[in-house]
């Protein structure tokens, strides 16, 4: 069968990578200075919290659930102010929301675990796992960059969270991205396949990289 431009596919091939099932409309031209504000009060908001890298899961019934509401999240200690805005679902507002919370203080039926293994474990659906990266990514991003970089002082989140504001300078910031390029190596026969420190037994991965400012993803590949 001959594969034609227009031709749709099933799924797009990036959906096959770790993380990449969010569904959340982004609502970026919507994104208001107030937009976290308005949809913490919103009764359909649901909050994914976050701390150290680690997502906080309800268990119920040997079944782990990643959304609170934002009554129910104030045990944990959040930040709302520091909270982001990630879209809209079927269901209302998605917000992120770092916790203060320390893990080993959490009651019995909620876990903390750590990004990789939630998805590697299969812990949460694919749309919930995108959620988490879109979360996860917007709030590291908060925390390492809260001053300005051109004159110093401290910034503040505006946009619902995807942008930063100095008020001191009037410069704006905004969340970095870091392109990686994951690359097999092959022949006919074979295949050229990696295995870090971290990994369990009899697992390997292809190979990965960043990609460096003013570089192709071939040169990557090669690098």
């Amino acid at each position: 069968m001959n594969f034609r431009l227009f031709d749709a596919p099933l799924r797009e091939p990036s959906q096959f990578v770790g993380f990449a099932g969010n569904r959340i409309d982004r609502q970026s031209e919507n994104r208001a200075d107030d937009a976290v504000e308005k949809a913490l009060g919103e009764r359909s908001a649901r909050l994914m919290l976050m701390h150290g890298g680690r997502l906080y899961l309800k268990l119920d019934d040997g079944k782990f659930d990643p959304w609170f509401e934002a009554a129910e999240s104030q045990a944990f200690e959040v930040s709302l102010d520091g909270g982001v805005l990630l879209g809209l679902s079927e269901s209302g507002p998605v917000l992120a929301v770092p916790a203060g919370i320390e893990p080993e203080n959490l009651p019995e039926t909620v876990k903390a675990i750590d990004y990789r293994s939630v998805y590697m474990q299969g812990l949460i659906d694919e749309a919930a796992a995108g959620a988490l990266a879109q979360g996860a990514a917007l709030l590291a991003w908060h925390a390492s960059h809260a001053f300005c970089s051109k004159c110093g002082n401290r910034s503040e989140m505006r946009a619902g969270g995807y942008r930063r504001h100095c008020p001191a300078c009037g410069t704006d910031h905004f969340p970095r991205t870091d392109p990686v390029a994951i690359m097999l190596t092959a022949t006919r026969e074979k295949c050229l396949l990696g295995r870090g420190r971290h990994f369990g037994p009899g697992m390997y991965s292809a190979l990965a990289g960043f990609i460096e400012p003013g570089e192709t993803i071939e040169a990557a590949v090669r690098r």
